[in-house]
């Protein structure tokens, strides 16, 4: 009896400990059942039901024949930099491509009214887009980049970042230049039979342009050609070539280079005014010529190292580099002149040229009318001459104290023809300085002419293109 009851209530606890599983189990399913219809949402099954047997290596068209357009267009946001050195620049942007994907349509009435989707580019085709003349990768990585495809089919991919790329910098008018850059965009996997390029638009996007400080963009240009390779018989691929144009704001290297150069051209004028008996006329000369050394190495910095072209601003620093060591050579011959000394008289020839010619024409009357008064002495002092026989008549005394005081008078007359003939050179270096003035003058002012005039033709040609 004991053992019956026994064993009824072990079938009664069994039974009721099954019942409480059965329970739990019915609530896990209710969870899970719960769960995977939060999970498993329409857009989910749109997305599985648009990539099931999607391959992103087929061109998505159902006929294989057709062709893939795709159109494209550019946003330009910023310059980054132009680097002259490496002749690579620098811009930051993004890329818009659009096509129509086939194999990406639905009816958005089937899937509670969803009409686009966002998509991972990994998972589906992508026209391969790779910059031709790339300075860094030519293909990038856009895959952080997703594509909203809508469902017509319609696909938007907008990959941006960084685009480095080559360009050939012309330098001739540095700082007054203009350059011109073009990147390449090519799809490398496809010809032409393959995929058209479309352009949507025939300059870059400036929407969302930041100005740079250096450089300016005055124009932009798309266009599209199918190019033909020698080692492609019979092929054409499709390129688009975003074309920049842009203009260097010279501002800061005329506060800077040129500024500072035209104020030193004018420093070295004083060479010429200065005294000889200063001593500092060459001194003044060479550190002016150091000077725009300096400069021409700042300069030497900033251009591609290339014997194509030499800047116009190199040009005009070699130019005074060239007129200052002649400076140099100028000052060294009137110090010459000046300190020759009494021990040889100025030719005849160099007195005429200098005092009868350079004097009147260089406005310096006064060395001139010197000059006449000096040649008057001379010919006052020739005609004096004393006579032999009033000596023989005076007596022996008279005639030893006449030869004492014509002996002092000589050696009088002899430290004045010195000091004269030392005059005469120092007036000869003075003309021959002011006349070095007067040339330095013109040979600084030309440069400084054309200088202007160039910057009225950039000015105009400026104003012509806006």
């Amino acid at each position: 009896m004991r053992t019956s009851v026994a064993l009824l209530s072990s079938l009664l606890i069994l039974v009721l400990f099954e019942g409480v599983c059965s329970m739990k189990k019915g609530r896990k399913k209710t969870k899970n059942r719960e769960k995977s219809k939060v999970h498993f949402s329409t857009e989910y099954d749109l997305v599985q039901d648009l990539l099931t047997n999607y391959d992103p290596i087929v061109r998505p068209r159902y006929n294989s024949s057709e062709t893939v357009v795709v159109r494209i267009r550019f946003s330009l946001q910023q310059i980054y930099d132009l680097d002259e050195k490496r002749q690579i620049l620098a811009i930051s942007g993004w890329l818009t491509a659009e096509w129509l994907d086939e194999f990406l349509m639905w009816d958005p009435e089937e899937y509670g009214n969803i009409s686009s989707l966002v998509l991972d580019p990994r998972h589906i085709w992508t026209p391969s887009l790779a910059i031709g003349n790339s300075a860094d990768r030519m293909f990038q990585t856009y895959r952080h980049f997703w594509i909203t495809v809508r469902s017509t089919g319609e696909a938007r991919w907008q990959p941006g970042g960084t685009f480095a790329f080559t360009c050939a910098l012309d330098m001739n008018y540095y700082p007054f230049d203009n350059q011109y850059c073009t990147m390449e965009v090519e799809t490398w996997h496809y010809n032409s039979e393959k995929l058209q390029f479309n352009i949507s638009k025939h300059e870059f996007g400036l929407e969302t342009y930041l100005q740079h400080g250096e450089w300016e963009v005055y124009k932009t240009l798309v266009r599209y050609e199918n190019v033909e390779y020698k080692y492609y018989q019979d092929e054409q691929f499709p390129e688009v070539f975003f074309s920049i144009f842009i203009r260097r704001k010279y501002t800061f290297y005329f506060m800077y280079i040129l500024l500072p150069c035209i104020m030193l051209s004018f420093v070295l004028l004083m060479t010429f005014l200065l005294p000889a008996d200063s001593g500092e006329k060459v001194n003044l000369g060479v550190s002016i010529l150091v000077a725009f050394s300096v400069f021409l190495l700042i300069v030497a910095e900033k251009v591609p190292d290339t014997s194509d072209a030499v800047p116009i601003i190199a040009i005009y620093l070699m130019y005074f580099m060239a007129i200052t060591a002649l400076s140099v050579m100028a000052s060294t011959i009137v110090l010459k002149l000046h300190f020759k000394g009494s021990e040889k008289k100025p030719p005849k020839w160099l007195q005429s040229f200098v005092f009868d010619c350079l004097a009147p024409l260089l406005c310096q009357k006064s060395h001139t009318h010197w000059h006449t008064k000096q040649q008057l002495r001379n010919s006052i002092t020739m005609t004096f001459v004393s006579s032999p026989s009033e000596n023989e008549c005076k007596p022996m005394k008279e005639v030893c104290a006449c030869s004492e005081t014509e002996s002092e008078r000589g050696s009088a007359d002899e430290k004045a023809k010195r000091e004269k003939i030392t005059q005469e050179w120092k007036k000869i270096a003075e003309v021959i300085d002011h006349l070095f003035f007067c040339t330095f003058l013109f040979l600084i002012i030309l440069p400084l002419g054309g200088l202007v005039v160039f910057a009225h033709i950039f000015h105009t040609t400026e104003s012509d293109i806006k």
